[in-house]
């Protein structure tokens, strides 16, 4: 599973991929979550109720404002950094599930593909305030969407 954030942040969309990943453990599958090293102090690999956590740190994802040259540089960078990820991680795994339409998620949908991993993605809040909504009407929404529904 994949996840922007994760513990100690814990919104809706945190709070359903944890509550999902704990009762896949309890069905007896093997479940591993990945997200994104946010903050200083955490540490790159621990276990949340019985579920293995593995923080990647991102570069230039850090102390970036929401505008500017530098943010959609940051966004590329996780994209990418998920992307190798999970393509290196994925083999072996029946599938690849992203929380949220993130950078992390849509990195998540490449590494899958590239490891030849089926991937869902779920996405998060609902109508005009939404996630799906904001990519629609995106600059980038036609290969993003394109990207998505495949």
């Amino acid at each position: 599973m994949v996840s922007q954030r994760l513990y100690p942040y814990i919104a809706g969309a945190e709070q359903q991929a944890l509550g999902l990943a704990r009762a896949l453990t309890r069905a007896d599958a093997d479940v591993r979550m990945v997200t994104t090293l946010f903050a200083d102090g955490l540490p790159r690999r621990e276990t949340i109720d019985g579920i293995d956590v593995e923080r990647i740190r991102v570069p230039l994802a850090r102390n970036v404002a929401e505008k500017g040259p530098a943010f959609h540089a940051a966004k590329i960078s996780q994209i990418v950094t998920m992307a190798l990820h999970v393509a290196r991680a994925a083999r072996g795994v029946d599938i690849v599930h992203a929380h949220c339409l993130s950078a992390s998620s849509l990195g998540a949908v490449i590494g899958a593909r590239l490891a030849g991993v089926p991937v869902i993605v779920k996405p998060s809040l609902g109508g005009v305030d939404g996630e799906l909504r904001k990519l629609v009407v995106s600059a980038a929404s036609k290969p993003l969407l394109a990207m998505l529904r495949r």
